[in-house]
């Protein structure tokens, strides 16, 4: 089962991209859909946060108060650290569970929905590390046109919306399969299927996804290869633990 990363920047159209690839009937894993799931009442990442944190930062009816937590973290960095270990492995985990499912139905590709890949660095978890990183870019223009057209914003609010978040150039060189999505859908959609009939990884993509598991460490190399034989073999969640929550 190929597994394939998307993501991109603010309006840049990775959810156009996320959509077709479901009309396609290939099935998305949408980690910010499993990131909400998480934390609601009674989750794992709900108690993690919990045990972390504090009762303060949740309503009464025992829902995350997102606007406090967020206000807590925005300005210390050791909050946000704290607020990632004690979500992102929860993620990891339901994703690993999500891809082995659907190797056991059969399915030969599936995507991971991933807005902060390169931010979060999770392009370089071990269950990720031989995945192709699609990135769906346009030009700053047209990114702050779809911005203002979408969010209703000034040009001034979508600067700094843009400006807020990584440089899309950053993101531009992490990718191995670039989508230019500043012309019409159907142009973004003749893209993907392009991607969709790859049968082999063009040489250059293979070569840098090659570089990013050499450039790994040695155990992140062992647990890489443990994953993927995991999810090849359809071993229990029980023996993945060890590929999950790096």
């Amino acid at each position: 089962m190929r597994v394939l990363l998307l993501t991109g920047g603010i309006a840049t159209g990775k959810s156009s991209a996320a959509a077709y690839f479901r009309q396609k009937g290939i099935h998305v894993i949408d980690s910010d859909v499993i990131a909400r799931q998480i934390v609601e009442p009674g989750k794992q990442g709900w108690k993690n946060l919990q045990k972390a944190f504090g009762t303060d930062y949740f309503h009464d009816n025992k829902t995350l108060n997102r606007e406090k937590l967020g206000s807590l973290i925005f300005s210390n960095p050791d909050k946000r650290r704290l607020l990632d270990r004690c979500t992102h492995p929860v993620v990891y985990k339901r994703i690993a569970q999500d891809l082995l499912l659907h190797f056991i139905l059969g399915d030969r590709l599936v995507v991971v929905d991933i807005p902060l890949l390169i931010e979060t660095k999770a392009h370089l978890h071990p269950l990720f590390l031989s995945s192709p990183i699609i990135v769906v870019s346009t030009d700053r223009d047209t990114q702050l046109k779809r911005l203002m057209l979408r969010n209703d914003f000034n040009r001034d609010e979508a600067e700094n919306r843009i400006n807020s978040q990584l440089s899309l150039e950053t993101k531009i060189k992490a990718s191995d399969i670039l989508i230019d999505n500043n012309d019409t859908l159907e142009t973004l959609h003749s893209q993907l299927d392009a991607v969709l009939r790859m049968q082999h990884l063009p040489s250059a993509v293979a070569r840098s996804i090659e570089a990013r598991v050499e450039g790994a460490s040695f155990t992140k190399r062992v647990v890489a290869r443990l994953a993927s034989f995991a999810l090849l073999m359809n071993w229990p969640q029980t023996m993945m633990r060890g590929c999950i929550g790096w």
